[in-house]
């Protein structure tokens, strides 16, 4: 029963992606859509695709302002306004080198169209999802499966705030809002997962007689990311540009690092119960975040875009 309530009291944190999917889907069906993508660079919206010629944008035009209000200023609506959901008249982009300023068309978005957009990120929210309810519920005790559960919710978080480059929604507060999510979402999920990594296999727990490094995890990224942005920006509005590039400035070292201490336990554990914990995280490291590593978080950080 104490399991029972334990679980049930953790999967409420799955109510925020859930959340969140809704509220940028139904923004979608009510705004509507501009007929093409974006990505978020520390320059701007990036163009990354170009679905209906709704608007004379081309793939790999810089969308550098909305209704006049410059990039930054976008990114940190959710704090200084404004926080209207009315879709925006106009966008100002960069063309090679020129700067264009266009009226913005928008067209119905059929629930079928949505759904083909949102689809993927449902199914991803919906296995890491189920992936932690499985943890809560069925893990023998003695596992660290409350940290498990923390880093799958951080990451279904993340993915649904993503929605809002894919619907092209272009309002200040959504775009605001998914930046401010996925930066702190990131930063809990990456935390959580290094809180993992020291803490499992539970024979190899590193944490046992040590608690310090702890806020650490949580912390770390936070500070590092506010400091080289102020340093590099100041206080002016160019800081959330660069908090944008900085977000993961941290999570290579958390994924060299955990499938190191991972390989490590691996080979110094006598036990093939123990073994065979790590076989499948070792395998799935550069299955999964091996591309996520090297075709976008690298070039992510490097050049500002993948």
């Amino acid at each position: 029963m104490v399991n029972l309530l334990t679980g049930m009291r953790g999967m409420a944190f799955s109510l925020l992606p859930l959340s969140l999917l809704l509220l940028f889907s139904c923004l979608a069906l009510v705004s509507g859509s501009p007929g093409f993508r974006v990505d978020k660079i520390p320059e701007g919206l990036l163009v990354s695709q170009v679905i209906r010629p709704l608007n004379p944008v081309r793939k790999g035009d810089l969308i550098v302002a909305v209704d006049g209000i410059p990039y930054d200023r976008l990114l940190a609506a959710l704090v200084t306004g404004p926080r209207g959901l009315q879709p925006p008249a106009t966008i100002t982009l960069l063309r090679g080198g020129e700067r264009i300023r266009l009226g913005l068309r928008l067209a119905p978005l059929p629930p079928a169209a949505c759904l083909a957009i949102a689809w993927p990120h449902m199914l991803l929210i919906t296995v890491f999802l189920l992936l932690a309810g499985i943890a809560l519920f069925r893990a023998p005790p003695g596992q660290p499966v409350h940290l498990f559960a923390l880093m799958l919710f951080g990451f279904a978080t993340s993915i649904a705030s993503t929605l809002v480059s894919h619907f092209s929604l272009l309002q200040p507060v959504a775009v605001s809002l998914s930046f401010f999510v996925l930066m702190v979402s990131n930063w809990i999920a990456f935390g959580a997962w290094a809180h993992f990594i020291c803490r499992f296999p539970p024979e190899r727990d590193l944490l046992r007689t040590r608690r310090w490094p702890v806020p650490l995890f949580y912390l770390l990224p936070l500070v590092l990311s506010v400091t080289v942005g102020l340093y590099e920006a100041g206080p002016s509005p160019a800081f959330w540009g660069w908090m944008q590039r900085l977000r993961n400035l941290f999570v290579p070292l958390i994924i060299v690092g955990a499938f190191g201490k991972h390989l490590v336990d691996y080979l110094r554990l006598s036990s093939s119960l123990a073994r065979n914990q790590l076989k499948l995280p070792l395998a799935a490291y550069w299955l999964s975040f091996g591309p996520y590593l090297f075709l976008y978080l690298l070039p992510n950080l490097v050049v500002g875009h993948p």
